[in-house]
């Protein structure tokens, strides 16, 4: 009988932990400057498959940037992948919107290109993928 309650005990406490053992909600953002603009990156935990990268890009007034285009290129340099840059299409409220395949874990670097009226520029975040 004691042994059915400590068992019943331990699991009790294993089940609590479990429910508030605390998550990594939150998005992984990465900021980064250019001569002419500000880029913040922001996406849902980082994990192999297709992975949608949110972009919001201002001038240097914090104004949204007027911009052609912008194409966004995982690269992952240790292991020599490196995938076709992807178009970031018009989202919400100036935003743009990509949708990224990472076939692997470990460290990837994503480049930002920014087409507009001062030329174009890349910006560089590095980003950790859990595999």
């Amino acid at each position: 009988m004691k042994i059915v309650a400590l068992v019943a005990g331990v699991f009790a406490v294993v089940l609590l932990g479990w429910l508030v053992w605390p998550t990594d909600d939150e998005p992984t953002v990465l900021h980064a400057r250019t001569a002419h603009h500000v880029v913040r990156l922001s996406m849902a935990e980082p994990r192999i498959g297709a992975n949608e990268v949110r972009l919001e890009i201002t001038d240097g007034q914090g104004r949204p940037a007027d911009l052609r285009e912008v194409t966004v290129e995982p690269v992952m340099p240790q292991m020599g992948h490196i995938t076709a840059p992807v178009p970031a299409r018009p989202g919400a409220d100036g935003r743009r919107v990509a949708e990224l395949p990472l076939n692997m874990g470990g460290q990837w670097v994503i480049t930002v290109t920014l087409h507009g009226p001062a030329g174009s520029e890349n910006v560089d975040f590095p980003l950790l993928v859990n595999g």
